[in-house]
């Protein structure tokens, strides 16, 4: 918070007038009561709603355990740095997912096209046997031991940097391993609670 003190003469910096006028008025309050709905919505359900209007790249987040694999939808996985190399995905502590990921100590981030719809919506699914989520799709194990999509739009493998819980849920910070882009697809989005294709994508 800027300190509200004054310059010499009483006057204030111009560095705290435009603080001031960064604060809501009472104009942009009633803008902001003409969303639809706005004013009947608890903070949780406004947050949610607004994220859903967020157009967001899809990807499955895959690891392995003991011989087994796991992995989950994700549309919370976007890079952290360039120098070094860094990625960050959100996973719910819940989900099966989270204990691959954080027994493994590695992930991979596979970018979908738009032909992978049907994969998409199978790993966003929780199913009693995580193997079943690999059933469908072209699959193949990495080097690094990741479960990889071969015919991604881009695959990106991580170590376990770092994980925070916050929440709901921890964020893994990954140091990137390796990673590999096909140009021969269009990538899959997700915006309002559906799928969708980039307008003018080639």
């Amino acid at each position: 918070m800027i300190p509200m003190t004054t310059t010499e003469g009483g006057k204030r910096s111009a560095r705290q007038t435009r603080a001031m006028q960064a604060f809501p008025t009472a104009e942009t309050a009633d803008a902001l009561a003409t969303f639809p709905d706005n004013a009947a919505l608890d903070l949780r359900t406004r947050f949610r709603t607004s994220l859903r209007m967020l157009a967001s790249t899809v990807a499955l987040v895959t690891s392995a355990h003991d011989n087994r694999r796991g992995g989950m939808t994700a549309t919370a996985a976007c890079s952290l740095s360039v120098d070094p190399p860094l990625m960050i995905v959100c996973v719910n502590r819940r989900s099966r997912t989270h204990g691959f990921m954080r027994d493994s100590d590695r992930f991979c981030i596979n970018y979908l096209g738009t032909q992978h719809g049907e994969l998409a919506r199978l790993f966003a699914r929780q199913l009693e046997d995580s193997e079943g989520k690999f059933s469908i799709g072209s699959w193949g194990i990495s080097a690094f031991g990741n479960p990889i999509l071969l015919d991604s739009l881009a695959t990106i493998e991580c170590g376990v940097h770092r994980r925070l819980d916050e929440g709901t849920h921890s964020v893994f910070i990954g140091t990137v391993l390796d990673a590999a882009t096909r140009r021969d697809c269009d990538p899959l989005v997700y915006v309002q609670g559906g799928f969708a294709r980039l307008a003018g994508a080639n």
